[in-house]
């Protein structure tokens, strides 16, 4: 195993080995829908954070929008609308 650092231009934020336990597991596919252009970059963030606030007890996510806006620091409702829509259309949420 190699000790392969990463840090992040203008930061200087060293990516491995500072984050521990706080872990996402994604579906690849999700990088493929990017390519594709089929979400974007804001949709990625918007879907990593329905994730996170996912109840499985409940069986969904809980935010309002005012609160997926100051979560993924998206600046307007009209954006999230379209990152929602956008994550329905290709199936990641219902």
């Amino acid at each position: 195993m190699s000790n392969i650092k990463t840090t992040i231009k203008g930061t200087g934020i060293t990516c491995k080995g500072n984050v521990k336990g706080n872990i996402e597991l994604l579906p690849m596919e999700l990088f493929d829908y990017i390519q594709m252009r089929l979400i974007t970059h804001t949709d990625l963030v918007i879907y990593v954070k329905l994730l996170q606030l996912y109840n499985h007890k409940e069986g969904y996510a809980y935010p309002t929008i005012s609160q997926l806006m100051k979560y993924t620091h998206v600046g307007s409702k009209a954006t999230i609308d379209k990152s929602l829509d956008r994550l329905t259309e290709v199936g990641l949420i219902n």
